[in-house]
């Protein structure tokens, strides 16, 4: 708009309108004053004078504001918008001229900086896309955002806050720009998500959801901290835009400006776009942080993995990536095989076979394959590979890459292969155990079922091979083992199968046989093994063998049941007389299974209180009086009736039971001690045997004195017998034991002496007190000279260590005085006793004299 008015026609029209006013009212005093010339100069001079100064008063009220007018106006006519007339309180048209014009750029002002506002706005969204573009953090896109707003969108100060996660929690300054730290902390209430009279612009758009517009912030700024600090830096107007990611406000971005009419509707559309764009960007930076995150975490496991990790393309099977396990495991540097095929690095046909895997995954099109492979590294070395291989495919659910994750397996395969070998194998000697012979058993059952063949097995056991273990050690005994098994290969070169399946026992399969002589014969071989003895740690040790043998089709069909009735054949052979052979038949199982009943019913003998005692009496040579009893076990069986310990003692060793049935002896033999004492019989000497197992048994010394406190018998009344082969397995310890025995007070005795072995540098630093004579020697005492030279030796010995002796098995009068003679102290046996209940013990102490204590 122009407006333009000209001051010589403005005044001309004027003057003329002037004139036009006045000139009646002089027409009419001339024509009333005519007559008087002079009066009539006099009016004239008057009025020209009038009209003078009517002229000077219009040029003042009209033409002045006019011009002012006009000059503003041309002001506003070169985009001065902040130019105002100043006659905006004139009163009439001019007045309202004036009005009008101030109020016409006032509005131009505002628009102009409306339009202005904007403009910064689209600056700070062009701005905005730049940030987002470089931004590499949230925290650094929120500083970024913060800073254009400013500088370029020209606000005082803009700032991001977060929702706490607790809603009791501050809001979380994220960022800001021209802010500072007491106008942030002004913002958020403890409770800032709980309903307010005055929550910030960021609170409440948070809360709300929407675009939150303050204006005229001066006004009230006493209501709230935040309004005091904003005003004091000269904020008229805020605004709070909602940043929301993933559905969810997050926070919000606040803006403050010192424009109290800022932020119209197109500034909020353009600013609410704006904070929209923002909130896509903190979910594509969070998104990319994650993925981010997680290639950084896979890079970093694939790097420190100690698998080889290896990636080839598709297509070509080039090598396209290599972890640094990888390297270290073939030598060859990432950088070496990128781009190369594995024919560039490994022999041809190991490449053939590589490639034929590498396409066979491919073609699982993501499924996972997995294998062991044989691989040359660079070194020449030859290492194998556990090796898993997968497709990794593209958008389209084509290959497109070929992964690999290698372990190195080869000394877990040596580790495996030894485990396998430990587990199929003999330890000892090296030859299959009991599982590999039961796998090779049936594979050869297999084979004679169809070439309609016999197959016999061989189930040998040495005779006596405890006695070697418990008196030359098992070192010797382990020696010995494996110089038999190197004689029945040697002896039996065509047999395929030879295993070890216990302690003693082997077991030979011959297959093909054509007639029983063929197994008759092998087994005759067998025993001419060990006619020659057997070196061992430097002795020559002489072996039997018992042998039992089972056939197929004839006996079974079955491995397991062919080995069962072999081991049954085995013990026929050894109750025979051993050192020989024994086929099977279904009467040795019958007995077999009776043995096995026998056991199983000796389980509950102790419960059902079948066991006995019987008591021997021990009778002094010199006074022929009873000066103790030894207490003999019985099995009073309600299936079989009175069993001799024979038959079941080598049941109880065998299964463990000698152990609890020792311990009720012992405590049995005590209580009795006792009552006879109650009975006023004089205290006596009461003997118990311990079996091997009860001897080898950690706690046999507290075990020992609670039998003693609970039956209140004296250690002195008692004494243990022990066998020579009991104490040799382990010398040096049984001295131990002994010696703590003999400290509680209690008698030792050698069992059974001169049956073992002995050495008698131990013997002379056993703290024993008594020596027993075996009952094999006094029984040829009187006819055999070697048995007479013997007890004599044993007597003799027993004296020059000072120990007293007992002979065992009396039973003739010629033997009672053949033992007087040599100097024997006690005895036992038949010729004074048999072993009777304790009731007839009692009868034969009321019939003697007095007990006495032994020599």
């Amino acid at each position: 708009m122009r407006l333009c008015l000209s001051s010589v026609g403005l005044r001309t029209r004027l003057l003329l309108l002037i004139l036009a006013a006045s000139l009646p009212a002089i027409a009419m005093l001339a024509f009333l004053e005519y007559r008087g010339a002079r009066d009539f100069l006099v009016v004239a001079a008057g009025s020209l004078s009038a009209l003078a100064a009517l002229w000077s008063l219009g040029n003042w009220l009209v033409l002045r504001p006019i011009g002012e007018l006009n000059s503003k106006a041309a002001q506003l006519g070169q985009s001065d918008l902040s130019v105002r007339t100043g006659l905006g309180g004139s009163g009439g048209e001019v007045g309202v001229l004036a009005r009008r014009l101030d109020n016409m750029a006032e509005q131009l002002q505002h628009q102009r900086e409306a339009l202005l506002r904007i403009g910064r706005v689209q600056a700070v969204r062009s701005a905005t896309s730049s940030a987002m573009l470089r931004a590499y953090t949230e925290e650094g896109l929120l500083q970024d955002i913060c800073r254009v707003v400013r500088e370029i969108g020209g606000y005082e100060l803009a700032w991001v806050g977060y929702a706490p996660g607790e809603p009791s929690g501050a809001l979380l300054a994220q960022a800001d720009s021209g802010a500072g730290g007491e106008l942030l902390s002004s913002f958020g209430p403890a409770d800032w998500d709980s309903p307010h009279p005055d929550a910030g612009p960021v609170a409440k758009a948070i809360r709300l959801g929407s675009p939150q517009v303050f204006q005229d912030l001066a006004a009230d700024s006493g209501r709230s901290p935040w309004r005091t600090e904003a005003a004091a830096r000269g904020c008229a107007s805020a605004i709070g835009l909602p940043l929301q990611v993933e559905n969810r406000i997050i926070g919000a971005l606040g803006i403050f400006s010192t424009d109290p009419q800022a932020f119209g509707s197109a500034e909020i559309r353009l600013l609410t776009e704006i904070a929209n764009d923002v909130s896509f960007a903190i979910a594509a930076l969070r998104t990319t942080s994650e993925v981010r995150r997680s290639q950084e975490f896979l890079e970093l496991i694939v790097s420190h993995m100690p698998s080889m990790v290896f990636i080839k393309e598709a297509q070509s099977l080039r090598f396209a990536s290599l972890n640094p396990a990888g390297e270290a495991l073939t030598g060859f540097r990432e950088e070496d095989i990128i781009g190369k095929t594995d024919y560039d690095l490994f022999p041809p046909e190991q490449a053939d076979h590589f490639v034929a895997k590498d396409r066979e995954a491919l073609q699982g099109l993501g499924a996972l394959v997995a294998r062991d492979e044989s691989i040359v590294i660079k070194s020449g070395e030859e290492r194998i590979l556990h090796t898993k291989k997968l497709a990794l495919l593209d958008a389209d659910g084509q290959p497109k890459y070929l992964l690999g994750i290698s372990e190195d397996i080869t000394e877990q395969k040596k580790i495996d292969e030894r485990l396998i070998y430990l587990a199929t194998r003999d330890a000892l000697t090296g030859l299959p155990n009991r599982g590999l012979l039961l796998d090779k058993l049936a594979q050869a059952l297999l084979q004679a079922n169809d070439n309609a063949r016999s197959l016999a097995l061989l189930y040998l056991e040495l005779d006596g091979f405890k006695e070697i273990n418990d008196t030359l050690g098992h070192r010797t005994g382990d020696e010995a083992l494996r110089t038999v098994a190197l004689l029945l290969k040697d002896a039996m070169p065509d047999v395929d199968i030879i295993a070890r399946v216990g302690g003693d026992e082997f077991v030979l399969v011959l297959e093909n046989i054509s007639a029983r002589s063929e197994i008759t014969a092998a087994a005759d071989r067998l025993k001419g093994c060990f006619q020659a003895p057997v070196n061992a740690a430097g002795r020559e040790i002489f072996l039997t063998a018992s042998i039992g043998i089972s056939v197929y089709p004839d006996d079974s069909d079955d491995g397991e049941t062919l080995l069962r009735i072999a081991d049954i054949a085995m013990y026929q052979a050894k109750s025979v007389g051993r050192n020989t052979y024994a086929h099977y038949s279904p009467a040795l199982e019958a007995r077999a299974s009776e043995r096995l009943e026998m056991r199983n019913q000796l389980h509950h003998a102790i419960a059902r209180n079948e066991l006995i005692l019987h008591y021997q009496p021990k009778v002094s040579m010199r006074t022929g009086e009873i000066i103790g009893a030894e207490a003999l076990i019985r099995w009073n069986s309600a299936e079989r009736g009175m069993i001799s310990p024979a038959q079941f003692i080598p049941l109880a060793e065998e299964s463990g039971l000698i152990v609890p049935i020792g311990e009720w002896v012992l405590r049995s033999a005590c209580a009795q001690a006792m009552r006879w004492q109650r009975l006023g019989l004089p205290p006596m000497i009461m003997a118990v045997n311990l079996s091997p197992r009860q001897f080898r048994q950690g706690d046999l010394r507290e075990r020992l004195r609670q039998i003693l406190a609970d039956t209140g018998l004296r250690p002195e009344h008692l004494e243990l017998e022990v066998t020579e082969s009991a104490i040799m397995e382990n010398a040096a310890s049984a001295i131990r034991l002994l010696g703590d025995i003999h400290d509680m007070g209690v008698h030792l005795a050698i069992d059974d002496f001169g049956t073992g072995y002995s050495s008698l540098a131990y013997l002379k630093q056993l703290p024993v007190s008594i020596l027993k004579v075996d009952q094999s020697f006094v029984k040829g005492l009187t006819s055999e000279a070697d048995d007479a030279a013997i007890v004599t030796a044993i007597i003799a010995m027993a004296k020059s260590l000072r120990l007293a002796v007992t002979a065992e098995g009396v039973e003739t009068l010629e033997q009672l005085e053949a033992l007087k003679k040599l100097g024997c102290d006690n005895y036992q046996g038949y010729f004074f006793s048999r072993p009777v209940p304790a009731g007839e013990f009692t009868a034969l102490l009321r019939h003697t004299a007095s007990p006495a204590d032994p020599p």
